[in-house]
């Protein structure tokens, strides 16, 4: 719901559930220097839907709240709408929340009016904090309204992720609607703002992102507060990137403890535990009509079964079902299934699931990586032609979108399908590779990302000119054309990532070098490679030019191979067995680390054959397109 709020017309975003408790505070959230009450959305709706009543302001010259004259607003003007806003609500017992200095304008108003509690998100410092820290404030020159409109890598480190074109306008224009007075700016961030801790009197509980923080550290002495940390976060990634969710738990955990316990508790960050590579931290979002499921998570090596108790997190896609949570530590090895009672939710019956994801949403068996859409779509093949004017050669490109693209407008990863004509479900020789059946499984199952998969067909004239290095092909004009024509064509059209940490490039035999060579030559665009049965040249040139740099350019380096070179051989040819054991070598010997940048690997008894390269193909895109 929304409130304009007294002779200055204060906008106020909010919800009051109905048969909210009318003895329970409501909470009153206050934004920091250049955002609004829209920052705060993903916390109102999940504490509304835990039946507290939540409010959202906005300062004069703050998003809707329109002022014409922001430069002459003081912070007595700003702490005179926070006392508005609560008088208008009728607000006598109130919750103040606040982030950055919204957290210390909540602490003086808590000073001055009093509150039930404070919540602080990685409040600002008070006069007296600066004081007693030392700290020393740079010259700066504030411009009487102060605006902030973060640049592209700001808003990423907020989401945690990579934001497309269109979701960065849209951020944008949310902070373009905010402007602050420069002389409050100036009192505020600079320590200028006298709060005496001796006077509040209420609970409070600290939000922060380091554990040696000095600011947060004193806040924590004077208040007596409790303290959370959660290592990982950035400052401006609290409340919308994607730990905001586990953080908002924790809130709310505190809010219905009744405010207790004080003390210090440290969240490390998600993903794989320090020292143990094989185990990593994840959580889990579980839509279901269950009211009451566990996780039974089975470790590798017969080890016990271990139980975790999912909570409640909210409301699910509908009336029928609920969302639920819980934080798992998993073994790459191992899996997990879902249960109530006697009733199991397995994948084919009596499977385990096994994702490989630091955050993953389950719904009706598959993985997804935020909130799974109301209506799904299955992966789309596309089919076009591309020219390239320095090989004289049109080729042929088979896309697949993954499930629900046309739903989404982020930039996709995408990986480069050498032999294109071979990488779909029994097309191509000996049936193909089944890469496009394959990596969609896999995303379902978690165990890799939504990569779009860009097939480029080769041809029997013209396959080896393409694929290898000069001076015996010209590899070095393919590689050139997938990189500077065929991806930004692509662009055009399609949703694609343009970072190399986010772009692959797989083949074999004389693809495989291909593969590798264009990791060499253009590591500003394919930092994701890999090399299924790579098939050396005479003086193995590839291998000369890595053993000659300091370092390889490779984001992640993925190597394998065979035995035996056919089915049916009498003699004992290998599939180059050891040309990819030297590979995987000198690339290990060029600093990079076997599990976490490099995978190699070996088959027993695989040959030099598409079935074979179909057997390991997923192995190789689950590396590639890692989750954790």
């Amino acid at each position: 719901m929304e409130h304009w709020v007294g002779p200055h017309r204060l906008y106020v975003e909010g919800r009051e559930p109905v048969g909210a408790p009318a003895d329970r505070p409501a909470i009153l959230f206050t934004g920091g220097a250049f955002d609004g009450s829209w920052i705060f959305r993903r916390e109102i709706e999940y504490l509304s839907a835990r039946g507290w009543r939540v409010f959202a302001l906005n300062l004069r010259g703050y998003f809707k709240s329109l002022w014409q004259d922001v430069a002459s607003l003081t912070v007595e003007d700003y702490l005179n709408d926070i006392l508005t806003v609560r008088q208008s609500l009728n607000l006598e017992q109130v919750i103040l929340s606040g982030f950055s200095m919204g957290g210390l304008l909540a602490a003086k108003h808590a000073e001055q009016h009093g509150a039930a509690a404070m919540i602080l998100y990685d409040s600002d410092a008070s006069r007296e904090i600066w004081e007693a820290l030392g700290l020393k404030r740079n010259a700066h020159h504030v411009q009487p309204v102060a605006r902030f409109w973060p640049a592209p890598e700001i808003v990423r480190e907020m989401w945690g992720g990579w934001v497309s074109k269109a979701r960065y306008r849209e951020f944008l224009e949310l902070f373009k609607q905010t402007s602050m007075s420069g002389r409050a700016f100036e009192v505020t961030e600079y320590g200028g703002l006298s709060v005496d801790a001796e006077k509040i009197h209420c609970p409070a509980l600290l939000i922060g992102i380091r554990r040696d923080a000095r600011v947060q550290e004193e806040w924590f002495r004077r208040l007596h507060a409790t303290w959370l940390v959660f290592e990982g976060n950035s400052h401006g990634s609290i409340l919308v990137g994607p730990r905001s969710l586990t953080i908002t738990e924790e809130v709310t955990r505190w809010l219905d403890s009744g405010f207790s316990p004080r003390g210090k508790k440290i969240f490390p960050p998600l993903g794989v535990l320090p020292g143990q590579p094989d185990w990593f931290r994840m959580r889990l979002f579980y839509f279901s009509g269950w009211k009451n499921p566990e996780v039974e998570i089975q470790p590798p090596n017969r080890r016990p079964a271990i139980r975790v108790k999912m909570e409640r997190a909210g409301n699910g896609r509908n009336e029928s079902e609920s969302l639920h949570e819980a934080t798992l530590v998993l073994n790459r090895r191992g899996g997990f299934f879902i249960r109530e009672g006697e009733t199991h939710d397995r994948p084919l019956g009596r499977g385990l699931y096994r994702p490989l994801a630091r955050e993953g949403w389950l719904a009706d068996g598959e993985f997804f990586h935020e909130w799974p859409p109301a209506g799904r779509s299955g992966p789309e093949y596309i089919n076009l032609e591309v020219e390239s004017n320095d090989l004289r050669h049109k080729f042929r490109v088979h896309l697949l979108l993954p499930r629900n693209y046309r739903r989404e407008t982020q930039p996709y990863p995408v990986c480069v399908l050498n032999d294109g004509q071979n990488q779909w479900k029994n097309q191509g020789a000996f049936g193909g590779w089944h890469t496009d059946a394959i990596t969609s499984e896999l995303a379902k199952k978690g165990r890799c990302r939504d990569v779009v998969l860009v097939g480029v067909e080769s041809t029997r004239l013209h396959r080896s000119k393409y694929y290898l290095t000069p001076p015996i092909g010209r590899a070095d004009l393919y590689v050139n054309f997938l990189a500077d024509v065929l991806l930004p064509r692509l662009r055009r059209d399609f949703h694609l990532s343009a970072r190399s940490d986010e772009i692959g490039i797989v083949g074999a035999s004389y693809g495989a070098n291909c593969a590798v060579y264009a990791g060499m030559k253009r590591p500003d665009v394919f930092g994701l490679v890999g090399s299924l049965s790579y098939t050396p040249l005479k003086g193995r040139p590839l291998r000369s030019w890595m053993e000659r740099l300091p370092r390889l350019p490779f984001r992640r380096l993925y190597i394998d191979c065979g035995t035996r070179w056919t089915p049916e051989q009498k003699g004992s040819r290998t599939d180059n067995t050891q040309t990819s054991k030297d590979l995987a070598r000198v690339a290990q010997a060029k600093g990079m680390t076997p599990g976490r940048n490099l995978m190699f690997l070996v088959a027993q008894g695989h040959c030099h054959r598409e079935p074979f390269w179909r057997k390991r193909v997923g192995g190789c895109i689950e590396f590639l397109f890692t989750l954790v």
